[in-house]
Order: C-alpha cells, then sequence, then structure tokens
C-alpha cells in the first residue's frame, strides 16, 4: 500500500504544496512494530515548517505526532536512509564523498571538500551544510 496519498489526503495545505508547486514529499522508510508504526519522510523546508509548527499530521482517522528525526539508519554501500550495508538490495556502490559509482575507501576525491556531493539532496556539502533548502527527514509515529 503506498502512504503518500494517505498523508496528503487530509492535510490540505500539504497536498497543495505537492501538487500544484511540486514540493518535495517522498516516504523514505517505513518501520512497523507489533504496536506502532514510524514513517520517515524526506520534505521541502515549506512542507517541514507546516508540520513541525502544527506537532501533528492527519493519516485516514489517525492524528499522528511529527518530529525531526536525526538518528537514521544510512547504507554504507549505496548511501540510501532506511537500512544498513549487510540489507542494501543494490548493486552499483555510490560513494559518501563524491556520489560516483566506486566504493568510498577509493574515492579520489575524499580530501577535496569542493567535490564532495549528497547523494540523497545531490547539493554540494559547501552549499547544504545548514541550508534550509536541503530536505530534512521528518519521522511521523503512528501510535500517537
Amino acid at each position: 500500500a503506498s502512504w503518500k496519498p494517505k498523508f496528503l489526503e487530509k492535510n490540505q495545505a500539504i497536498q497543495e504544496l505537492v501538487t500544484k508547486q511540486n514540493r518535495t514529499f517522498k516516504i523514505v522508510y517505513v518501520n512497523c512494530g507489533k504496536n506502532y508504526t514510524t514513517v520517515g519522510i524526506k520534505v521541502s523546508p515549506d512542507i517541514r515548517h507546516i508540520l513541525v509548527s502544527n506537532q501533528y499530521i492527519f493519516i485516514g482517522n489517525s492524528r499522528c505526532k511529527v518530529g525531526d528525526r536525526f538518528d537514521l539508519k544510512q547504507c554504507f554501500r549505496c548511501q540510501k536512509i532506511g537500512h544498513i550495508s549487510s540489507h542494501c538490495q543494490e548493486t552499483d556502490a555510490i560513494c559518501m564523498y563524491c556520489s560516483a559509482s566506486h566504493i568510498t575507501r577509493g574515492c579520489p576525491h575524499k580530501d577535496e571538500r569542493g567535490k564532495h556531493r549528497c547523494t540523497n539532496c545531490s547539493h554540494s556539502t559547501n552549499e547544504a551544510h545548514g541550508d534550509p533548502v536541503t530536505p530534512p527527514v521528518l519521522c511521523v509515529d503512528t501510535t500517537a
């Protein structure tokens, strides 16, 4: 089942930003436990502002707590969020420094900060460090 329509269905302001202004709203992971579900979403800064200000988002008939998430799993093979390298399904390695198709250990640009690029947001680290344009990941707890 797709989670995105469930998020946008009852959150009109966010739905308009996503559908009419093409703002970022991407589900990056879903973790389901016995009594909880946690969903990580990558959003544009204006959507993040709405969610953090409201502290909740509606999913179906449920009001769910929202908060910034910083303790994410990141794969050291493909650099994607939500899993670790021992569970990675990607065939090609992606460098954590320059986002090229090689293992990080062998990166020729490791010490050249101007050539560092985030594979998840495609901004150079010089521009993205602390830059509000870089989409953050939020955590939505559906048990609230």
